[in-house]
């Protein structure tokens, strides 16, 4: 869609359309999607140019602009993948809780947060891509949504159906 006029100029087929992420430095579209794939689309073109093979089912994307990697969680795969926007290739996959199901990057600190369906919160170092003792959370409900404030990471709960 044109944001300025609010018209469609292109539709492009891909794997999935959820989530979506711009690189404004690459123009080019991340769409994760239930193929277990990431598709790079190129915001000049309105083409795919790039298919990058991700863990089953991606579920949930954040970007790092300093180190120029896109991050997936991978929900049934229980992993993140971590994508170097430059070559379009998987650089690292880590492990994480079950079923992951929301990421938010803080670039204050470089980490990655990543909500596990399990009560818990993974803490990806993205410069290493290693990890911390996850968070347990004590609290009712699942973690769902993750945002980052530069200092917090503020997140929405669920019950167990999704709810």
């Amino acid at each position: 869609m044109n944001d300025t006029t609010h018209r469609i100029v292109a539709k492009i087929a891909t794997m999935g359309a959820v989530p979506l992420l711009f690189d404004p430095g690459k123009a080019e579209i991340f769409c994760a999607g239930p193929g277990n794939n990431v598709s790079v689309i190129s915001d000049r073109t309105n083409r795919v140019v790039a298919t990058i093979p991700v863990g089953t089912d991606p579920y949930a994307s954040a970007y790092d602009p300093h180190l120029g990697e896109v991050m997936v969680a991978n929900y049934v795969s229980n992993n993140v993948t971590f994508i170097d926007d430059t070559t379009n290739r998987v650089v690292a996959t880590v492990a994480v809780g079950s079923e992951p199901n929301g990421i938010a990057y803080d670039t204050a600190n470089g980490e990655l947060y990543v909500s596990n369906g399990g009560g818990t919160i993974s803490i990806i170092s993205t410069g290493s891509h290693s990890t911390s003792t996850p968070l347990v959370l004590t609290a009712p409900g699942v973690p769902r949504t993750l945002a980052s404030t530069g200092g917090s990471i503020p997140l929405a709960r669920g019950d167990d159906t999704g709810h």
